[in-house]
């Protein structure tokens, strides 16, 4: 789930408590959540954050990733993995979770999750940049045009695929079985306009989704529904099993560059799917870091999984991808993952230089990798779909235009259409006539259901005909005592007649409540889900930010014990060995650090464990520098230090005892 997901369910109390964080900006212009995914802004949150809250959040993107972690595992890592002692892992986590960084769930029993969002995830990594793990930059691409979707891989972009895929869609109506699902002549029609060559290709690509209704939808087909859905453009109606187009974030969908669009489905793509493990996330996670048009050679061998995702960009067709003869895998992005809005005064030179659509008189159109969504939507109505390659073929035919007639579509908006995406030249005179001449004989006759108010006598109807406030409530005159009128005008018609002196008959057999309902407005809520999310988080209690440090994860750890003495905690000290096992005792079950005075140097001893008996005992842990990036592991006897005394968290200061 992304990060705009979870401050939904949020309350607006918390959300402020949040915002007012000061590890975040405090501008009119940007505020959390929104600085949580703009690297810039990260970048001086992280410096914000104390120096514990700085190394857990590193060791968070570098070993967990998006996936969630149980709180009490975080614990259990705690001083090896993180270089936090136990006490400074709940200072960590309850600074990242009080800002908004990190984000926990609760389960029925108790237990609670702790997650980086997805997107937030993604944003961490390109504040950490590039760490040429995996990949390793070599000479820059020879092509470096601006007109990214030109650079083909042979491949077709999905953006194109999918587009085709929800006019196929679109074409059903949505219509649905008995049981909820959709039939299967829409799943091989929407398999179809993907237009994948090879069946076994389609198994191979989509084996990292797993079909909500695995044994009804093949993997390709629940992918389209999701990322519809993840894109707002396919919705549920509240209450009922059946779903509908949302049509206004199509339409902002369908608008903008083919390049913006590609990129955003990439990103999407790679974070509903690509982050499934942490290990997976790194590496699809630094694939979004390499630039555009430079092409990079794998520095390690790639694992299976690593494999087949590089091998997904490729067959999506947004990267190229080759394997020289000594197995070395080499990987170029055709466009950039994080592609922006371009200018407008760019945008508009853009299409002055590349002319959209080429239409020949015999109805063939050859359209151009840059023609907008919302053409090739067009399009996908109007006409037949050939092949896609270097450019799309379509072809008008007189069946084609028959269809987009009937569906509503105009043959002068058409031609309108097709005179603008030429670039302002004529459409040729051939295609015109031909265009015209085929949506003529279309709808000539039609059946249609009315709803029909009928008169007891010619009379009635005249003097109805003509009454001004009934007007505008008859449709059309059907024979000497009929008139077609509107469902949603019933109820006024009925007060107006009454008035007039003609009320309706009581015995009218008219179902006017099922009439009423389908002129409701209905509420669209969130499709889905049609691809199984394994990690299911969304099914869990969200845990306010603002109250993370109460319940079973703090609360019983928050004071410093009262039963040490000031002195523990203050300046360093030499101690008797008897004194100095108390203190370690005592930091062990509290889990914090121990300043220590050794060899004239001052180091921070994080303790494990406590070895021995008597005098005869020593503590093993860690030694943290003062650089507070490596740690050294170490077994040390009480004599093998000067002096000493007990760290307490910056956190915890207010409850240190005096």
């Amino acid at each position: 789930m992304m990060l705009t997901y979870w401050t939904g369910r949020m309350p607006d109390d918390a959300m402020k408590r949040v915002q007012a964080a000061s590890i975040w900006p405090n501008t009119e212009t940007v505020q959390w959540p929104d600085a949580a995914l703009v690297p810039e802004l990260l970048r001086m949150a992280q410096q914000r954050l104390s120096p514990h809250g700085k190394r857990l959040l590193a060791y968070w993107i570098q070993k967990v990733g998006p996936t969630p972690m149980q709180e009490e595992r975080v614990h259990i890592a705690g001083s090896r993995e993180t270089g936090l002692a136990g006490s400074e892992v709940r200072a960590a986590l309850r600074e990242l979770c009080e800002g908004g960084i990190l984000f926990a769930v609760r389960k029925s029993w108790g237990e609670r999750l702790l997650f980086l969002p997805r997107d937030s995830y993604m944003a961490w990594r390109r504040v950490q940049g590039l760490s040429e793990t995996y990949w390793k930059a070599q000479e820059t691409a020879s092509d470096q045009s601006e007109e990214a979707l030109n650079r083909s891989n042979g491949q077709v972009p999905l953006g194109r695929r999918l587009l085709r895929a929800y006019v196929a869609l679109k074409r059903t109506d949505l219509k649905l079985t008995a049981k909820g699902l959709f039939p299967k002549k829409t799943i091989v029609d929407v398999l179809s306009a993907l237009a994948w060559k090879q069946a076994d290709d389609i198994v191979w690509l989509f084996g990292f989704v797993e079909p909500v209704h695995h044994e009804h939808y093949p993997a390709p087909f629940a992918f389209v529904l999701d990322i519809a859905a993840k894109l707002g453009l396919l919705k549920r109606v509240e209450g009922e099993a059946g779903y509908v187009w949302d049509d206004g974030q199509l339409e902002q969908w369908l608008a903008g560059s083919p390049v913006l669009r590609e990129a955003e489905l990439l990103r999407l793509v790679t974070m509903a799917y690509g982050l499934e493990s942490c290990e997976l996330a790194l590496f699809v996670s630094e694939l979004l870091l390499l630039e555009p048009t430079i092409e990079y050679a794998a520095q390690l061998p790639l694992a299976d999984a690593q494999n087949r995702w590089i091998h997904v960009m490729n067959a999506f067709g947004w990267a190229n991808i080759t394997v020289q003869d000594n197995g070395v895998a080499r990987f170029c992005w055709l466009i950039d993952p994080w592609a922006t809005e371009q200018p407008v005064a760019a945008e508009e030179a853009q299409l002055t230089e590349d002319i959209p659509l080429i239409a020949l008189p015999d109805g063939e159109l050859i359209v151009s990798p840059n023609a907008s969504y919302a053409l090739r939507w067009t399009l996908e109505q109007v006409a037949q779909w050939i092949r896609d390659d270097a450019v799309s073929i379509y072809r008008l035919t007189s069946r084609s235009i028959a269809d987009a007639v009937e569906d509503g579509i105009d043959a002068s908006e058409l031609l309108d259409t097709l005179h603008q995406a030429s670039g302002g030249l004529p459409v040729p005179d051939e295609l015109v006539r031909a265009i015209q001449h085929w949506a003529a004989c279309v709808n000539r006759t039609s059946l249609e259901e009315v709803l029909l108010l009928r008169c007891d006598t010619v009379d009635t109807a005249d003097a109805a005909s003509c009454h001004p406030a009934l007007a505008g409530l008859l449709t059309e005159r059907i024979g000497e005592r009929c008139f077609i009128v509107q469902p949603a005008d019933v109820a006024k018609l009925r007060q107006q007649l009454e008035r007039a002196g003609w009320p309706l008959a009581k015995n009218n057999s008219l179902a006017m409540p099922a009439l009423q309902q389908g002129s409701a407005a209905r509420e669209l809520v969130e499709a889905g889900p049609f691809v199984v999310d394994a990690k299911a988080l969304h099914i869990y209690e969200l845990v306010s930010p603002a109250k993370f440090a109460e319940g079973n994860g703090e609360g019983q750890h928050a004071a410093v014990p009262a039963q040490w003495p000031s002195s523990w905690t203050g300046q360093l000290r030499a101690y008797h060995h008897s004194t100095r096992r108390q203190m370690v005792e005592s930091a062990l079950a509290w889990g914090a650090p121990i300043e220590i005075k050794t060899e004239g140097r001052l180091v921070e001893l994080v303790p494990e464990r406590l070895n021995g008996y008597a005098d005869r005992w020593e503590v093993s842990g860690f030694l943290r520098g003062e650089t507070d990036e490596a740690i050294v592991p170490v077994d040390l006897s009480p004599h093998m230090w000067e002096e000493m005394r007990i760290i307490v968290p910056s956190a915890y200061a207010d409850t240190k005892p005096v």
